[in-house]
């Protein structure tokens, strides 16, 4: 539904909201009352489905009073519970450990020049521009990654062993675009050879 500020994913993303998913329920009531509300909301298929999808857990009511009775919007989001973006480059950096050292190979080192390129390259996606290339260190493999949760993410990140990496820059973000008005993490990851 949209209003003068926007649709209502936009106003989310106006006030730095982050979801997952998200639903709208309209109503135009003569009388509020309880069971006028209920009936409204449950009147067509979309504002049923709003109303009892187990994915929503946080919900807001606003009621207006205007000259032909009273207008409720109930707004509804399934949460993105944000993580901080070190304890996501933690995460990313743990699954390339468990990942090589599953394949015999030694655990990954850091490298700061390689997070400075790989932060250059995140900060790139989130703009929409093009990504630099990190071709000053040598023979590199960028590895980026975009979506709500992490989770999902990592076997990305993980599922290329073509070259035997040495060092490892990694940059992780946070940020709602209009690609992702609900908010993604934007991950990166300079592979540096040895």
């Amino acid at each position: 539904h949209d209003s003068v500020v926007g649709t209502f994913s936009d106003r989310l993303m106006a006030g730095g909201i982050p979801f997952l998913s998200l639903g709208e329920s309209l109503a135009m009531l003569d009388q509020p009352t309880v069971d006028r509300l209920r009936q409204a909301l449950v009147a067509s298929a979309p504002d049923r489905a709003n109303l009892f999808n187990p994915s929503f857990d946080e919900i807001g009511v606003g009621v207006v009073r205007g000259a032909s009775g009273f207008f409720v919007t109930a707004a509804f989001i399934e949460s993105l519970r944000r993580q901080p973006s070190d304890e996501v480059r933690r995460t990313v950096l743990k699954a390339i450990d468990t990942a090589r050292t599953g394949k015999g190979q030694p655990a990954i080192a850091t490298l700061d020049e390689a997070d400075i390129a790989a932060d250059e390259i995140v900060s790139s996606l989130i703009a929409g521009d093009t990504p630099p290339s990190p071709a000053f260190f040598g023979s590199v493999r960028v590895q980026t990654m975009v979506g709500p949760e992490i989770e999902p993410l990592l076997p990305s990140i993980v599922k290329d062993d073509r070259d035997p990496a040495g060092k490892v820059g990694i940059a992780v973000a946070f940020a709602q675009t209009s690609e992702y008005p609900g908010g993604a993490y934007y991950v990166c990851a300079v592979f540096v050879a040895p």
